[in-house]
């Protein structure tokens, strides 16, 4: 479904744009911070006071569901290749248990994060 692939490929968007704009807040912030303990203050962080309530409407998640081999699983790589997203996949056939399921999460998001500080 073509409608559907536009608007999942517009979350995705929008999710980074929401990260990025977040990991640009952070570093600023920190970079303020740095700067004003050498002076011995603080400073207001009017700057970044964007509201929170425009970040907040953003959902986290997306359930994708259709039929046995309609493209779902490559549309989503297909989406995630073109937007620079690593794909972390949870099938339903697969054993998982809280345990080893949080154990692949924790996997996933120290590889992001080795892999953004190396760039």
């Amino acid at each position: 479904n073509t409608k559907a692939m536009k608007q999942l490929k517009q979350w995705l968007e929008e999710w980074k744009v929401l990260v990025e704009k977040q990991a640009w807040k952070a570093s600023r912030i920190s970079k303020k911070e740095s700067k004003n303990k050498g002076k011995g203050g603080w400073s207001d962080d009017s700057d970044f006071t964007d509201s929170e309530e425009e970040e907040m409407t953003l959902c986290n998640s997306v359930l994708i569901t259709g039929p046995h081999g309609v493209g779902k699983t490559s549309s989503v790589y297909a989406l995630a290749k073109e937007l620079g997203y690593k794909v972390f996949e949870v099938n339903s056939s697969s054993l998982r248990s809280g345990k080893q399921l949080l154990a692949q999460l924790e996997e996933a998001t120290q590889s992001h994060r080795v892999a953004q500080n190396k760039t």
